[in-house]
């Protein structure tokens, strides 16, 4: 893949003789002139997209070729009344569909917040998506890619003995950029819960690029954590401990509040009572007189 790289010129025929070649995608560039494919293409070729170039012509030489070419966006299919399949788009649904088969397990009820994994244990995995830059295969109605992305996965958090039982992919899917995204799930080992140390670690592999995909199908990628919110080494009583703290809080200030109060109301009285006293006392209403 070569994309918005600024490739210019006609590409040649010789090109997709290369024997191993499955996907061609040169969309975005300043190629040019006749598209010619040639007799000898490969037998492994499943997409040329050349969309959005300066292509002018197809020479099909008759035709009919069982792979995809795209050549949408070229003045080749700037036309009014063109209707060649090449200046059309595939089908968006064409993507198929693949998720990480589980064993067979017995009925098992999980929490509302925990998941099932591929190993039929209940737990909060730490989820994220793999995006993908380059892929060397294009039949992607098979399931062997993603297969072999788990067992590369595996190996990698068992060799660097990480606390992970299984990991699970899901839902690949292209973005704008006709970059692959995956959604990844990794289940913690012995526990339903990974600890703030077991995460680190797992995220440090993906972003130092410490993992690597198998090289003969994935090209450089990237991983995109979520944010993980179920910590086996955080103190579970601890938004109980923080209720109980603000409602003795409360429960104190109100209290201190009555006592104020009582308070008040005791010095007030007290207060009355010395001057009924004084104004009873005739003596005392002597001396003030005298004075």
């Amino acid at each position: 893949m070569m994309e918005h790289t600024q490739l210019r010129g006609q590409v040649p025929a010789r090109f997709f003789e290369l024997p191993n070649l499955q996907t061609v995608v040169l969309k975005g560039n300043r190629l040019n002139g006749t598209l010619e494919i040639g007799p000898r293409f490969s037998n492994q070729l499943k997409t040329i997209d050349l969309q959005y170039n300066s292509i002018t012509g197809f020479n099909d030489r008759g035709r009919t070729y069982k792979f995809d070419i795209i050549l949408v966006g070229n003045p080749v299919c700037q036309e009014t009344e063109t209707t060649s399949t090449y200046c059309k788009l595939p089908p968006s649904n064409s993507w198929p569909l693949y998720s990480t088969p589980s064993k067979i397990c017995l009925p098992v009820s999980c929490s509302s917040d925990q998941i099932i994994s591929p190993t039929c244990r209940c737990a909060h995995p730490y989820t994220g998506t793999l995006l993908f830059r380059g892929l060397f295969f294009s039949d992607f109605e098979k399931s062997a890619p993603y297969e072999f992305l788990e067992q590369s996965l595996m190996q990698f958090f068992q060799s660097h003995q990480l606390p992970v039982a299984s990991v699970s992919l899901n839902d690949p899917r292209k973005d704008s950029f006709e970059y692959l995204l995956l959604d990844l799930s990794v289940f913690p080992d012995g526990q339903d819960s990974f600890n703030r140390t077991g995460i680190s670690m797992i995220a440090f592999g993906f972003s130092n690029q410490t993992f690597k995909p198998p090289k003969q199908l994935f090209g450089p990628y990237v991983f995109i954590g979520d944010e993980y919110e179920h910590f086996s080494d955080e103190p579970a009583n601890t938004k109980k401990s923080s209720i109980a703290i603000k409602i003795g809080a409360a429960v104190g200030a109100s209290v201190l509040f009555l006592l104020l109060v009582l308070s008040g109301i005791y010095a007030y009285r007290h207060k009355r009572a010395e001057k009924a006293t004084k104004e009873s006392n005739p003596f005392g209403r002597g001396r003030v007189a005298n004075k």
